[in-house]
């Protein structure tokens, strides 16, 4: 009875030839490397997404930096005198996570809706103008662009006389751009000429 545990034990551990242990050896081998190559492809993965992520976050800093050094740029040239006459104040402000730039101009009381549409025109086209002198990534407008930066951007805008700045429905110009538009948007604009 002895001899037989012993000979089945002897049996268990001899079963296998030299070849069928390499062979399991190397299949071990071989899935402990899939295994490394899995997880190697893996963190990859995960590195080139936080890679990305803070090229993402590095470009809207960009972005943001070059749309925050346009912003006083755009006022103050709407606001100089010696090229827009009838302005008395202009506004800028951009929300980034909704993607809106908010425009507003009071003119002097004579101005008309011909005046206060080439004045919003004016005004998206400079501001356009100046985002991309700090980020060339962005496009300048041209005929009948703003620019790349409205291709991201939707924008608000309003004329008004200063006598009817608080009364909306006598404002000059009142309009909503969404983003790719490029073109001059308002009532009758063509007829305005």
């Amino acid at each position: 009875s002895d001899l037989l545990i012993v000979s089945v034990i002897g049996g268990v551990s001899t079963s296998s030839t030299p070849e069928q242990r390499a062979e399991m050896e190397q299949k071990r081998i071989a899935e402990q490397a899939q295994k490394e190559q899995d997880r190697a492809e893996r963190e990859a993965r995960k590195a080139q997404e936080v890679a990305e992520k803070k090229e993402k976050e590095a470009q809207a800093t960009k972005e943001e930096a070059a749309i925050n050094k346009a912003i006083p740029e755009t006022v103050q040239e709407m606001k100089d005198k010696r090229y827009h006459p009838m302005m008395a104040d202009a506004y800028i402000e951009v929300d980034y996570n909704k993607k809106l730039v908010t425009m507003t101009m009071v003119v002097n009381p004579t101005t008309d809706k011909s005046a206060a549409l080439e004045l919003a025109d004016t005004m998206i086209r400079r501001f356009s103008s100046n985002v991309v002198t700090y980020d060339s990534s962005f496009t300048a407008p041209s005929g009948n662009s703003y620019g790349s930066l409205f291709d991201k951007y939707d924008i608000a805008i309003a004329v008004a006389q200063a006598q009817h700045k608080d009364n909306r429905s006598k404002w000059l110009y009142d309009q909503y751009i969404t983003k790719g538009m490029h073109t001059k948007q308002g009532p009758d604009w063509k007829s305005a000429k």
